[in-house]
């Protein structure tokens, strides 16, 4: 719980602390110094108590001629905050650049940057990376919040999963093929859930064959083989499978379905009646509904493309 401090001047401040990342000692320390000469320092603080406090994820500030229109993401979805006028949100953004050692006057490129927030009392820290680029409206400013420490989650029960549910799962997870797919809304709970329900597998009679997008690290499971491939330069994992499949793993294990090419291959794989695989997939969703929609989307895209090329 964050709790606030009445000054004097009965100004109303959360009992936060913010520190500059990314530099020297001494340049953070500058950084700092700088940031609480900014007017806006109290109003920052405010902005990032909020957040924390109703659990959002992400901050999205959009700044336009006359205002700044604010957002969180809550459980994967996206909240109207109360608008700010132009110059309190433009001296709030040069704190958090400040902080994050950005410069200040350029609204245009693509800016990232760390900082941390400290609660006073119980010392949970969290850490803010503050991304900062131009729009067609004017400034778009995205601050991701991660705890420092999260609590590592060990089984399945701890997840809060229902028994039956777990049972369910664990049957489908030992069956010798077919496709499970896991899925939880983006940013909240994907990479516990993930790993938890890796570690209820039986990686040690099994070969487990896993490929990941060396940006997007996601699993953390021993006696899986991990296999990366380098997305940003537009390398797809499909051209890699038919290679990697010639090691001949029992389950393969797919942190995230990115492209219809590689659905279309892992369907094959699992429904093949001879050497048919087990396929573990991650999916990004609010609910099991969804994730099975998106799955079937990128399969109807990808045939629709197979009928337009004859």
């Amino acid at each position: 719980m964050i709790f606030f401090k009445k000054k004097k001047n009965a100004v109303v401040e959360p009992e936060i602390d913010l520190s500059a990342l990314g530099g020297s000692g001494p340049e953070n320390q500058q950084r700092e110094i700088a940031a609480r000469q900014i007017e806006q320092m109290v109003p920052t603080k405010e902005l990032l108590y909020d957040a924390l406090v109703k659990r959002a994820d992400k901050i999205m500030l959009d700044f336009t001629r006359d205002a700044v229109a604010g957002q969180y993401m809550i459980d994967g979805l996206w909240h109207n905050v109360d608008v700010r006028d132009r110059a309190t949100g433009d001296g709030m953004l040069a704190v958090l650049k400040t902080l994050a050692g950005l410069k200040i006057e350029e609204r245009r490129v693509r800016q990232e940057g760390k900082f941390q927030i400290e609660h006073q009392l119980t010392k949970a820290k969290f850490i803010g990376t503050l991304t900062s680029q131009g729009v067609k409206t004017g400034e778009r400013a995205i601050i991701d919040l991660v705890a420092k420490k999260r609590k590592d989650f060990k089984t399945l029960n701890e997840l809060g999963m229902r028994e039956q549910t777990q049972q369910r799962l664990l049957e489908h997870m030992r069956a010798p093929q077919g496709i499970v797919l896991i899925a939880a809304p983006p940013g909240n709970g994907f990479t516990s859930t993930w790993n938890v329900s890796l570690r209820s597998t039986d990686r040690m009679l099994r070969d487990f064959l896993g490929v990941e997008d060396k940006a997007k690290h996601e699993t953390d499971v021993e006696n899986i083989n991990i296999t990366t491939f380098d997305g940003a330069s537009g390398v797809t994992p499909d051209k890699l499978l038919p290679k990697l499949m010639l090691t001949q793993p029992e389950v393969i294990v797919f942190s995230d379905l990115c492209n219809g090419a590689t659905v279309d291959k892992l369907c094959t794989y699992a429904n093949d009646p001879r050497e048919g695989k087990l396929v573990i997939a991650g999916v990004r969703a609010q609910d099991a509904c969804e994730a099975l929609l998106r799955v079937l989307f990128v399969e109807l895209i990808l045939e629709k493309i197979s009928n337009s090329a004859i």
